[in-house]
This record gives structure tokens, sequence and C-alpha cells, in this order.
């Protein structure tokens, strides 16, 4: 409810308590008249409420510069209100210069208001579509006009992702749990910096021991740098490594969001064909002469295909990198889910000769918005990359690290790992069986054996254009892979079906529709 009530006299005041929001307007002792819009229900402080009301009165000029305003002691009175609410918002008002306070004479509207300052003359904003907006385009680095010419985020994140994990089965009572223990007031160091930029040590010495028991990866704690996510980690170790126009090694197709970072930074691009076992090693051989200063690889589950990259080929690539001087990189995303066979043991835990960095992420495990990565790289760059860090966001958020120590510490994180291994295998086994019903050997099934994606490869004679319509009518979210290929012309009817955090059932009945639309069709 609204109410206009006008006071012409000092010692009338508003009824504050009779409505939710109302209107005041009155004369003080003919220094200015007053219309204050108040909601003393709304649950803002009124101190608040009235600071901003005079804020804007100043602002659109209905109080001119040099206006002397009430006392704070007659505000308090004309407003019934406590002298301490009118000297606070007053207190606030004079702090940032739209009041000022003349002893023995006043108070006054400031001749120079805060807002004006930040716009020279009063001007508004200049448009982003004028000219000066073009000025600031113009001048953007390398890096920045290739950041410009960049897709939407919705768009970008698809590409970058085979599907999110299953969210209903975020560990998050356990979670909630141990961030309510580190944000009590004696836990004061979550408060501060942190002195170390390479992370929290307890959380760097958990991350050695639960790497040598789950891949068999041996460091030492120094080696760990908590990271961002390993998107992060990714660009640091492309910013150290990568001068333009030098060649980095990828898979083809590849992780998008490696093809970016390394495009960004102007590599220049050696692309290495995927077959059915992933990376092409003997394809290696051809590289020499290009003096390649890294090698991008996903091994445990091949982005976007999903295949696994054998035993016999991991050996004889480091067997490469380690005569070409070449540092591999190695992205072990997905690597905790496994559904098939004896787990192979990371690149890392193989290489006698130093010549690979490891990145991982706990995003993958526990839920995306957890912002935690890691990399293990060896002992001569951490100093390096402790500065890579600091001088990208100086550390990672500390209660979120002290949280995470526990819940790997406490057995909770592997936990975790073994009972979302058989949930995602559940789904997996009922989304193959129910593609290999209704297609048989027409769709070939890629990378179903790991991670939380199996790629489609459709007959080449179904147009593309017709799948992805069909299959968006019908609810499945295929993606296609073109855009992860990097050499020209990519193959058709090749889709990315990411279903960890989809309901099995609901997703089986999608594909049983999509088949039999497709078929009719």
């Amino acid at each position: 409810m609204c109410k206009f009530v006008r006071f012409v006299a000092k010692g009338i005041r508003p009824a504050f308590y009779t409505y939710s929001r109302f209107t005041i307007s009155f004369s003080v002792r003919g220094i200015m008249d007053l219309q204050l819009s108040l909601d003393p229900g709304s649950g803002i402080p009124l101190h608040r409420q009235i600071y901003e009301e005079f804020r804007r009165l100043i602002l659109n000029g209905e109080w001119a510069a040099g206006k002397k305003v009430p006392s704070s002691r007659e505000l308090a009175d004309l407003l019934d209100i406590s002298r301490t609410t009118a000297t606070s918002a007053y207190n606030q008002l004079l702090s940032e210069g739209y009041l000022k306070s003349i002893a023995g004479s006043g108070t006054y509207v400031s001749n120079e208001l805060p807002d004006k300052l930040l716009f020279a003359g009063g001007r508004e904003p200049v448009s982003q579509s004028e000219s000066n907006g073009r000025r600031f385009l113009e001048h953007l680095s390398d890096f920045g006009k290739y950041l410009a010419a960049q897709g939407d985020f919705e768009t970008e994140g698809r590409l970058m992702t085979g599907g999110s994990v299953a969210f209903d089965q975020a560990p998050l009572k356990k979670w909630r749990k141990l961030l309510m223990k580190h944000t009590e007031v004696s836990s004061m160091q979550a408060l501060e910096y942190s002195k170390d930029s390479g992370g929290y040590r307890p959380l760097r010495e958990a991350i050695v021991e639960y790497l040598r028991r789950a891949r068999g990866v041996k460091c030492d704690w120094e080696q760990v740098i908590i990271v961002s996510g390993s998107q992060q980690a990714l660009d640091f170790i492309v910013r150290t490594h990568i001068n333009r126009g030098d060649v980095a090694i990828v898979e083809d197709p590849c992780y998008f969001g490696a093809h970016r970072t390394l495009s960004a930074c102007g590599a220049k691009l050696a692309p290495i064909p995927v077959d059915e076992y992933g990376l092409c090693v003997d394809e290696l051989e051809k590289m020499t002469t290009f003096n390649a200063r890294l090698i991008y690889v996903t091994p445990s589950h091949q982005f976007p295909t999903g295949v696994v990259l054998p035993l016999p080929r991991r050996l004889k690539l480091l067997q490469w990198a380690r005569e070409n001087n070449t540092v591999i990189v190695e992205d072990d995303y997905d690597s905790e889910f496994r559904y098939s066979g004896l787990p192979i043991p990371a690149l890392s835990a193989l290489d006698d000769s130093g010549v690979t960095m490891y990145t991982g992420t706990f995003s993958k495990l526990i839920f995306p918005s957890l912002r935690l990565g890691y990399m293990v790289v060896p002992q001569e760059l951490v100093h390096t990359y402790c500065w890579a860090k600091r001088m990208a966001d100086h550390n990672s958020p500390l209660i979120e690290q002290l949280a995470l120590t526990d819940f790997i510490t406490d057995g909770s994180l592997e936990h975790h790992i073994r009972r979302m291994r058989t949930y995602y295998d559940r789904k997996r086994q009922k989304l193959t069986d129910t593609i290999t019903k209704c297609f048989g050997d027409q769709v070939k099934v890629v990378g179903e054996n790991a991670g939380m994606h199996m790629t489609l490869r459709f007959p080449p004679e179904i147009h593309s254009d017709r799948l992805r319509e069909l299959a968006m009518t019908c609810g499945v979210p295929f993606r296609s892979t073109g855009a992860n290929y990097i050499s020209l012309p990519w193959p058709q009817g090749e889709y990315v079906l990411g279903y960890a955090n989809m309901d099995e059932n609901v997703l089986s009945n999608a594909i049983e529709e999509f088949a039999r639309q497709l078929h009719v069709s």
C-alpha cells in the first residue's frame, strides 16, 4: 500500500507502523521541500533507504548544488526515527561526497558530486557502439583479438565438454559439513592470503598419496600445484612453454579447450590422427623436423572419441618425447571412471625421464563449480609455476582447499568415486543396450568403456542436418565432433553423447523415439 502524506510544519509525524510503503513530503522551516519514499517493512535498513532517497534527489537535480538540507536532528524529529538512524544516513552521504558540512552553518548539497566526477563535465558513459569502443578493439593484442573473435559462452561450453556430472549424486551433505567446519571463527587462517601460491601443503600431500594409490604417479608434495581446474593448468603450461610460432602437437580430434588455448598463444598446431586405439603414435615419426615444443594428449579417455590409449602406445610415446626433447602434457581427466579391463597406469607413472607434466581436476569427480584442480610439474619448475599461479590469481580459495583435504584424507573421495563408477556404469550399459537394440550395427559406439560420454558414428548417407534436427526434437543431447577436428574435412555423422547427468530411462526412451523417427524418415 502506498499513501501520500504532506507535512507543512515540524511536529506532524508519519505513522510508520500503519503502511507498508508511503511517500512523505514536507517543508523544513523554509529550507527545502523534502519528499521521501520509504518502506519500513521492506527489510532494508531505514538509514539505507534514507541514504538512497537523498542520493536520488541530489543526482536527478531536484536538490541543487549548494542547497541546505535539514540537520540530522531535524530529520530524526520529522520522521519520528532515532537520531542514530538519521546520523548513519548523513555520515554515509558526507563520506561519499554527496553532502558537505560547514561548521556553524549547516549541511548542504555538495557542489562536486562523486558520480559527476566519474564522467567529467557530467557526460554519460560512451556507448560501446560509438567510436571509442571500436578504438579499444583496434588496440587489442593478437591474444585479445583472438579472444574477441570467439563465440558465445554457451556454445563454447558445449564444445568443451561431453556433458556434465550427475548433480543429484554430489556429496553435498558431506561437503557442507566440511565447509562449516572450516568457516568457524577459530579457522582464522582461512580468511588470510595463502603464504604459498602453490596451494595448501596438507592438500598437496593428500593429492600425492591419492595419485600414488589411484594412478601410480610418484612425486613430492612440492611438485603438486593447486590450480582452478585443469583448464588453468593448461593455460599456465602453454604460456610458460610456447612462444608465438612454436609447434605444438595435438590429437585430431582434440579437446577444444586445448586447441583454443594453444591457438590464442600463437602456437602452430600439428595434428596427429586418432584411431580406435587413440593417438597414432607412429605418425609422430613424420614430425621430427618440426621440433615440437610440447604434445597435448588425453590418454585415459581421449576427447572427444573416448578411446583409451593402450600401454604399448604409451611407452612408444614416452620414448619419442624423450628422443625429441618434447614435453608431454597429460590431461588425465575421467581416468577414475573405467568400466572394462584393468586401469592402465598414467603416462606420468611410466615416465622415468621426466618428460611429462600431469594435470587433473576434482570438478569431474565432485561437482563442476568446485574450481580446484592440480598439476604435477618437474621439481625444477616448481618455482616457475608457483609464480604463474601468483600472477594469475594469487592462490585458489583456501576454505575449499581445507575442506577438500579432509574429503580426501578421510576416504570420502575414493568412496564417492567407487559409488559413482557403479552409478555411471549402470547408465552406460542401459544406453549401449538401447542403441544396439535400435540401430544394430548401423551405428558404431566408440569410447563407451570409460568416462561419462560415448561417441556415436552414424552412416554417412544419413544427412547431418537431419540427425541434429531429429535429436533436438526427441531430446537426445547429441553434439557434433566437427569443431574438435583440426584437419579438414572432418567426418560427418560423428556425435558425442554425454549421459552422466541424464536419467537413463528418459534418455533411453528418447533414443528409441529418435531411432523410430529416423527409420520412418
